[in-house]
């Protein structure tokens, strides 16, 4: 117990550290010189051993390698480092602004909400979480939903998407189905009944309702819905086997949705609504989960 206290305790140190060497560019510099080593240290006018220190520690947590007297970037880490930068980038204003100690006391004991439910992101940090959200994800998302999508060849797949996504599964999706239609709702407006669709999209939006408000919309979709039609509901489930869903559990205290944590508890609920067969599909790489509804 003490080792996981001291754990949790240091966790902060390492967050430190890492956010601190993408705000240096170290990163950057180690693949733009190709090493990072004293001389390197120089040019950039870089303590030399402080540079040397923080490379110590990022070595062993895995991000570089060290072989000659030289730091490198680890191969892995080398192939991912433009989406690292941006998972980065939200996680350091999170960690700056929203994630604070004193923010999570704040948030658990106001009656009045919490300060992201009056101020939200800056354009900055929203600019931030979007690239998180919306960027690799929605390629692998889209690649999911196209393998349960019911349609011919002559004629267009007719789609809602509904929520907070903007329309952006719908362009991913338009990639593999030229032909695709897709009207976008967001989730604090009325879907049309009198459209038919083959398919609706839900993602990022879940956690934002109550069952009371999703129950009104899951009855306007299945009204809306085809007979083979399909709702696709895709976001971030807690699953206690999961260590990055459970700090979501953190996230969603000081600044996002806090209703429908739990996969099950949407499954049962389309279910009374009416829907013929619900199947939950994991993304691993994302820490995903993707429920398909079919009427």
């Amino acid at each position: 117990m003490q080792n996981q206290l001291l754990e949790n305790l240091f966790a902060y140190k390492k967050t430190a550290a890492l956010l601190a060497a993408f705000k240096l560019g170290l990163f950057r510099q180690i693949k733009k010189y190709g090493s990072m080593n004293k001389d390197i240290c120089r040019q950039l006018a870089w303590n030399e051993k402080h540079t040397m220190l923080l490379c110590v520690f990022l070595k062993n947590e895995g991000y570089l390698s060290y072989l000659d007297g030289c730091f490198q970037l680890s191969k892995d880490f080398e192939s991912q480092l433009d989406a690292f930068e941006n998972i980065c980038e939200h996680e350091s204003s999170l960690y700056h602004k929203w994630m604070s100690p004193e923010q999570l006391a704040s948030s658990i004991k106001t009656e009045e909400g919490r300060l992201f439910d009056k101020e939200g992101f800056t354009p900055e940090e929203q600019n931030a979480y979007d690239n998180v959200m919306y960027g690799n994800n929605l390629n692998l998302i889209s690649f999911h939903i196209l393998r349960n999508i019911k349609r011919d060849r002559t004629s267009p797949v007719r789609c809602l998407e509904y929520g907070r996504s903007d329309g952006r599964i719908g362009i991913a999706l338009k990639k593999h189905i030229p032909k695709i239609i897709v009207d976008v709702v967001a989730y604090n407006q009325t879907i049309q009944e009198q459209s038919v669709y083959d398919v609706i999209l839900i993602y990022n939006t879940i956690h934002y309702k109550t069952s009371e408000g999703w129950e009104t919309a899951f009855c306007q979709m299945k009204k809306a819905l085809n007979e083979r039609g399909v709702v696709c509901i895709a976001d971030v489930f807690y699953n206690e086997d999961n260590l990055f869903q459970s700090t979501v559990l953190l996230d969603w205290i000081t600044h996002g949705g806090v209703y429908n944590i739990y996969s099950k508890e949407i499954a049962e609920q389309l279910k009374s609504n009416g829907f013929a067969r619900v199947e939950q599909q994991p993304i691993a790489a994302i820490s995903m989960d993707i429920l398909f509804a079919y009427k």
